[in-house]
């Protein structure tokens, strides 16, 4: 009669276990060099440095470093297109499909990056750019993102500090953190860039003043971002 009992508490524990697998299951997605300009360079799980060629794939846990002058378009899953500017190094951390969303994870140690992330009718995606100051959480958008300054083109993104305190960032607008302060305000953001624009009116630059009500906006340093792509 035991024996019995534990053959079908077996046999249950077997069924359970075959109808909760796709509760947990995931599909690795990969990622793959479109463009290479100039010196750019790969490493899969901790190898050595190679060279990486247009068409190649980059793996989860693949890190990727440009040189002076050169830069990196990778086509991320299925929804996102990133460009690697030139002396960026970056990680692949994770590229799955789980439970219907498409999750992507990159790890920003240096430089900038760019990138569309398109929204699917098929499922929802989770972005998420990494930085050793703050985190870009992106929800359909482009944007720019230097590991502590986020301009936004398109969409929404929320830019979270060491300390988990987030600003909501919309298109058109540009939010920084050095990790322990919040993230500025948009508007404050654009006041700054006001400030330091190296615009002023009757200059010798009138001919190229922007429109009445427009903000000139230039870089203000290495932190200020400006974008231009443009998500359909």
């Amino acid at each position: 009669m035991i024996r019995r009992i534990e053959a079908v508490i077996s046999v249950v524990v077997v069924v359970f276990l075959l109808g909760a697998a796709p509760l947990f299951a995931q599909e690795e997605l990969g990622a793959f060099a479109q463009e290479i300009e100039g010196q750019v360079d790969v490493s899969i799980d901790g190898g050595d440095w190679v060279a990486l060629r247009e068409g190649d794939a980059v793996p989860i846990d693949s890190r990727i470093s440009t040189g002076f002058g050169s830069k990196a378009v990778l086509a991320v899953g299925d929804s996102a297109v990133i460009t690697v500017d030139a002396l960026t190094r970056m990680a692949i951390e994770d590229l799955v499909v789980e439970e219907g969303v498409e999750r992507s994870a990159l790890n920003l140690e240096v430089g900038r990056i760019q990138g569309e992330v398109e929204r699917t009718a098929e499922r929802p995606t989770e972005f998420e750019v990494r930085s050793p100051v703050a985190t870009a959480s992106v929800r359909g958008t482009s944007f720019s993102f230097d590991g502590d300054t986020l301009t936004v083109t398109d969409g929404v993104v929320a830019i979270t500090n060491a300390f988990g305190r987030e600003r909501v960032v919309g298109a058109g607008e540009q939010s920084e953190t050095d990790g322990y302060s919040a993230p500025a305000a948009p508007a404050e953001q654009r006041a700054r860039q006001a400030i330091t624009s190296p615009y002023t009116p009757g200059g010798d630059d009138e001919e190229t003043a922007p429109p009445d009500g427009e903000v000139a906006i230039e870089e203000v340093g290495p932190a200020t971002l400006i974008i231009e792509f443009v998500l359909e």
